[in-house]
Formats: C-alpha cells, structure tokens, sequence
C-alpha cells in the first residue's frame, strides 16, 4: 500500500508486479474514426460531453451511472457538416450546441431529448444553417444569448443563439486568419486572437476595440479568460504563455498577481508573467477556473497543469499517441477530458498538487524560473531523498518464473527477451514434436503406442528412489504381479478369454 503497487500470480506460473499510477488514464472513450478536435461539455453536475472532429460528425456522450463517474456512453450523432468539425460553443442553458469548420457553417443542433425522440428524421436535430463566413471558422465562444465566431476570413460575426440570425459583424477584425476566440461574462467583453502574432480586446455592444495584446514574437492560436486572475490567457507558437490584464490587455505584472495571492514580493515588480516551454506549440488550452490554473497541450502529445504566477508545472499527463486537439475541465467530477488525433477521447483524474505547503500558505515563486523545460528536468538532491520508494525503484519488467536461466542474469530488457524467447521456441518444438508424433501413430493404426503414452502421462511422478524394483520392472511383470496372465500381457496367450467368448 506504501508502494502502491500489486503483485498476482497465476496457474499459469506467471507473477506479474503492478503500479498504480495516478496520473494515467482512468477511461477511454471510443467511437470517431478520424481526428477528434472538438470537445464541449454541457452545464450542469453531470453533463454530456458533445465531440466532434474530421469524421464530419457531432456526437454526444452521457455518464450512465453516477456509480461510475468516469464512464460515459454513447448517446447519439448528428450528421450535416461537409468536412472537418472544428470548433464549436454550447449555450447557457445547455439545450443548444453550435458547430463549425471547414464548410464555413456553422449549424445549431438541439440537445432537448423531448423534442429530439418527437422527430422522425434525423436531420430535424439541427435546428439552425447559419452561413455568412468566407473561410474555415476556427473558433467560437458563448456571450450571454449570442453566439461569436471567428474564421480566416479575419471577420467576427456575432449570431443571435436563440433564432440563429446574424447581428453583428466586424470585418478586418485582424491582419490575417483568425485562430481563436473568448468570452468573459463578467463585463461582456470578448477577446480574439490571430496569426498576426496579435490579441485584441472587443465590447459587443456596441462593437468596439477596448486594448490590444501585443508581445508574442509569432502566431497567437489559443486564448482563454481566467476568472481566478481577472486576465486573458495566450498560447502562442513562439512557445510561451502570457497572462494580460482584462481591461486594457496590458501584461500582466507578477508582483500584482502575487500580492492578490497575500505575498509581498517587490523583486518581482516590474516583471510580466510569461511561461516558455520546451514544445514546438500548444496544441490545446483551458483554464481551470477554481485555482487559476492553465491546463494546455503540447506538441509530444501530453498534457500539462501550470501554475503560471507562481511559474510552476504541477501535473503532467501522457497516453495520448498523437497531439491533444481539444479538451474540457469538469471539476464537478474532479475530471480532466482530452481529445486528439489519435481518434480516442481519454478521461483523466485532476489530482495537480495543491498550491499550499504544510505552512497552509503556498511557497514562492523563484525569480528567473520561466524557462521551463520539461524533457531536461533534473531534481535536486533534495527532491530526489524524499521521493517516495514507488518511485526511487524502477517496477520490474512483468516476465515468467518458469524460465529460471533468466532470474539471475542482469535484468536488461533485451537479454531478458532474448533468453525467454530461445526457452519458448524450446518447449514450442517439443509439443510440436509431440503433436507430429500422435498424428503419425493415428494415420499409421498404432493404437496400442497411443494407450501407453496415455497411460505414461496419467501416472503420477515419481521421484528417483522411489517405486524400488516395481517401478523398473517391464510392464508385463507388472501386470503379472497384479494377477494377470503374463501371456495375455504379451499378446502370446488364446485369443478367447475362458468361458468361449472373444476378449474385448
């Protein structure tokens, strides 16, 4: 139980060591037959979860039983997108789900079961076409009843959710594409991002720009609100992560994120919060709304939970074989949903370390730690004396203990399966060996070989010294002994038994 590991055996004289890992995927939820890159959850404590990607379908999953929080079921799928479903929003109410992609469509689809099972044809489910965008929509976002999409086009097109009629439209919102977009209920205010390397801040009523994010060095693909910090939150392919204020979009300054958190820190005054990682780019970002925390992809497929005022990485996530795309928080659950181009949805449990030591109060940051790279990670010394034994002592590889040659040779991987795989061809070549052997005595008649070998192999072991003469006596003396006729043993007495019937 220290160690958290399980150790089995089996008749199959197999023991096999087990640990549990925590941050290992706990589900994995199947069903798309391309890239997955759109992931949305519905409101509520137990919510569905809408996936979409380039299959050009929209599915929709449920959790069956609160019993088991961490499976979810297929429910149903919506068809009607030409091409690859990229993006999409869900309304307030959760009774709507719009989606958009490389069809230039955005269509509303209803999630209300009792209109739904009323329809007899499946495409009644999408209740709104709402064509206008020049381009693939690559992003959309939630703002009180309307819907805001953004597309390459470099157009913002703002949709009234409840008719799916366009409102508002600002064209030339940026220099080029337009990657993603966000909203923040709070003041009503939205923020987009580009590939101009460029964020801005919008009021949608009336439409007007109130700041801009200007700092990335490349393309800006991912911004989120985060409500714990009152800032926007970019993922750039310049590698970092910034945090700007919500009003104006100006940086912002770690000392002021620190002091709203009780620390008084005037080293940092003067410093933005900027995060780089060692990844060619994130490939999907949320914001964990409780404590603050950014959870984003990267380009070797997993997935981190940051910390970025005090610059921490608390949890890393790895299974995926291919990029996350796209992924929701559910913290109702405690469950963190990712979606990628491996065709699967995985469910992780959000275990990230808390931000308070044993003091009650979380430890402070380090000035100049912002450079963050994981593949290089090296612990202190430290660190390294008080990690647990599950972790100082790497698990041993899961391997039979009948192939004893192999127990006291150094445990390197190779040499393991070599020796194992030369013991297995060996016992293979026996039982074919065996099984040419019984075939050849049925095709050839020869019974009375094939009643001996059974009576060889029913005959319980015996050790050396053991059966004394007995055991080494031919077997007619032995039948002999037991009171039959030698003769008949040997095939050499009558062939009728006493009494003038034939023998059996």
């Amino acid at each position: 139980q220290d160690t958290k590991e399980l150790v089995t055996v089996s008749n199959h004289q197999v023991m096999v060591t087990w640990r549990f890992d925590p941050l290992s995927c706990i589900s994995v939820i199947r069903g798309h037959t391309d890239w997955v890159e759109l992931l949305l959850r519905t409101p509520g404590i137990n919510p569905e979860i809408i996936s979409a990607g380039a299959d050009s379908t929209v599915r929709r999953w449920h959790s069956p039983t609160p019993l088991y929080p961490q499976l979810y079921s297929f429910k149903d799928t919506m068809y009607g997108h030409q091409g690859s479903v990229c993006c999409g929003t869900v309304n307030e109410e959760g009774t709507m789900v719009f989606t958009g992609g490389d069809d230039s469509v955005i269509r509303g689809w209803s999630l209300d079961d009792s209109v739904n099972e009323a329809t007899t044809d499946v495409g009644e489910v999408c209740k709104f076409v709402m064509e206008g965008h020049d381009g693939r929509v690559t992003g959309m976002c939630t703002l009180y009843h309307y819907i805001i999409s953004v597309a390459n086009d470099q157009c913002v097109r703002i949709w009234d959710g409840n008719t799916g009629t366009l409102w508002k439209v600002i064209e030339d919102a940026h220099m080029a594409a337009i990657n993603d977009v966000a909203a923040n209920p709070e003041n009503g205010t939205f923020a987009t991002c580009g590939s101009d390397g460029k964020g801005f801040i919008w009021a949608y009523d009336p439409c007007e720009m109130l700041g801009s994010m200007i700092g990335h060095s490349a393309e800006v693909s991912k911004v989120r609100w985060c409500g714990a910090h009152s800032a926007w939150v970019t993922a750039s392919d310049d590698n970092t992560l910034r945090m700007w204020q919500g009003e104006d979009g100006l940086p912002l300054m770690k000392d002021a994120a620190l002091r709203a958190q009780g620390y008084d820190m005037p080293e940092f005054e003067g410093e933005p919060i900027i995060m780089k990682l060692n990844t060619e780019r994130f490939s999907a970002m949320e914001v964990l709304e409780a404590d603050g925390w950014v959870v984003v992809g990267l380009s070797d497929s997993s997935v981190v939970v940051l910390d970025l005022t005090r610059e921490v990485v608390l949890q890393v996530y790895q299974g995926h074989n291919d990029q996350v795309r796209s992924m929701v928080v559910i913290p109702e659950k405690n469950q963190i949903l990712t979606a990628g181009w491996d065709h699967s949805i995985r469910v992780w449990s959000l275990r990230a370390r808390s931000r308070k030591d044993t003091a009650g109060k979380a430890a402070p940051p380090t000035k100049g730690a912002s450079l963050v790279n994981l593949a290089n990670a090296v612990p202190t010394e430290e660190e390294q004396a008080n990690r647990p034994f599950a972790e100082k002592v790497p698990p041993l590889d899961p391997m039979s203990l009948k192939f004893e040659t192999t127990l006291f040779k150094s445990w390197d991987r190779e040499e393991v399966t070599d020796a194992m795989t030369r013991e297995q061809n060996r016992e293979t070549q026996k039982e074919k060996g065996h099984m040419s052997w019984i075939l050849r005595c049925i095709e050839e008649g020869n019974e009375d070989a094939l009643a001996s070998s059974k009576k060889a192999w029913k005959k319980p072991h015996r050790r050396p010294g053991d059966g004394t003469a007995a055991a080494a006596a031919p077997a007619g003396a032995r039948a002999a002994g037991r009171g039959a006729d030698p003769k008949a043993v040997s095939g050499k007495g009558p062939k009728h038994a006493p009494g003038g019937k034939e023998k059996d």
